[in-house]
């Protein structure tokens, strides 16, 4: 009852105090922030927030992102899936920051290989799909064959049903 009384003898003084306060208040918005880093909630002299920081001064923060492409139908080792896979893994590395990008398409394959003028076998490590070629049903074959007896792949970039593989982008993000 008294507040209501004194707005309506004072009203210029209580509109100059709620004026005043707003500002007050308005500065301490500057200083709110969010931030998806855990590291906030440590004080500075956490010693295992010191130890974290140290080995990352030394190495380097793992920050990547996980892509999942999933085939509506059939599996993802056609030439028409592979070649989204491709196209996906080529604008991945156009993002901000990102320093390396593993796909089904560019996993380095190991292979022992004759070489074209002396016959001898070569140790060659190349990209599973040859980024210059285009893409055919003969060399979506040949990726599957790969695919399905490399453990790496099986178990890192293609399910077991072949029908979702991932593409994986890290990223070396500034502090």
């Amino acid at each position: 009852m008294w507040v209501s009384s004194g707005v309506l003898r004072f009203p210029k003084v209580v509109i100059f105090v709620t004026v005043l306060a707003s500002l007050v208040l308005a500065v301490g918005v500057f200083r709110i922030g969010l931030s998806s880093d855990t590291r906030v909630y440590f004080s500075e002299d956490n010693q295992f927030l010191g130890t974290l920081r140290a080995f990352e001064r030394k190495f380097s923060h793992n920050n990547n992102v996980l892509f999942v492409v999933t085939a509506t139908q059939g599996n993802v080792l056609t030439a028409k899936n592979l070649a989204i896979v491709r196209e996906l893994e080529q604008r991945a590395w156009k993002l901000p920051y990102s320093t390396q990008v593993q796909s089904i398409t560019n996993f380095p394959h190991i292979a022992n290989e004759p070489d074209e003028e002396t016959g001898e076998l070569v140790f060659t490590v190349r990209e599973l799909l040859d980024p210059t070629k285009p893409l055919t049903d003969e060399t979506a074959r040949a990726l599957t064959a790969i695919a399905r007896n490399d453990r790496l792949i099986q178990y890192r970039l293609l399910s077991q049903d072949e029908r979702t593989t991932a593409l994986n982008v890290n990223f070396n993000l500034p502090h």
